[in-house]
């Protein structure tokens, strides 16, 4: 698979700003739980470090900066919501990836990442049914490329040797 697939800084700030219809409040919500969930991830498996600064880009975050936002005020209820189910697949995800079975782990890989639905769910909010329908396909395919370019395609090999 060529580099193409993934997509750039700029190409990734266009699609989310996109999904919000440019709206530069919910924009900012995607960009702080994005580096929020990320930033949680890398403390809960350690794979990336987390500096003082990231934590206190996080953590200020959550403190004050989302609760100031007018997009996060206007929508918090069902962007709690989603958050909760995004936060719950990504625990039994882990769960499974370490303790589960080949069909489970498989299953890890995709609701690892549940907290992509955050976009269609703010295209949904900013511009309604038929927006989210468009950003969602758009989002969905390049998240799908990356992952198959992260894994090499070998999601979707059977793995005899994984019980």
């Amino acid at each position: 698979m060529s580099s193409k697939t993934i997509l750039s800084s700029d190409e990734h700030t266009t699609l989310l700003m996109e999904a919000c219809l440019f709206r530069q409040d919910a924009y900012a919500v995607l960009v702080m739980l994005s580096h929020i969930f990320r930033s949680w991830d890398n403390v809960w498996d350690g794979d990336q470090p987390v500096t003082r600064e990231i934590l206190n880009d996080v953590l200020s975050d959550l403190a004050f900066e989302l609760s100031h936002n007018a997009f996060w005020q206007q929508h918090e209820a069902v962007l709690q919501a989603q958050i909760f189910i995004a936060w719950n697949a990504w625990m039994d995800a882990n769960t499974w990836q370490q303790d589960g079975t080949t069909a489970q782990r498989y299953c890890a890989f995709f609701i690892r990442d549940y907290c992509n639905e955050l976009v269609p769910l703010v295209a949904w909010l900013c511009g309604g049914k038929a927006h989210a329908r468009t950003i969602s396909l758009k989002v969905r395919e390049r998240y799908v490329a990356e992952l198959m370019e992260d894994t090499h395609g070998l999601i979707f090999l059977d793995n005899k040797n994984r019980n």
